[in-house]
């Protein structure tokens, strides 16, 4: 699919991983971390003072 310009393969490659990088950018997301809901997950058995008692 040259698109009738007359590219070599190189630059059919080149332009191919030219376009595949800013897409990339483009469809980069954010991860977020999940916000903890329960109260087990809340406290932490390492830390002291911060375990719930009874969970």
């Amino acid at each position: 699919m040259g698109f009738g310009l007359d590219l070599s393969a190189e630059q059919q490659a080149g332009w191919m991983s030219f376009v595949a990088a800013v897409l990339a950018i483009v469809e980069h997301r954010e991860v977020e971390a999940p916000v903890p809901s329960l109260k087990v997950e809340r406290s932490s058995p390492v830390e002291p003072g911060s375990h719930v008692a009874g969970v």
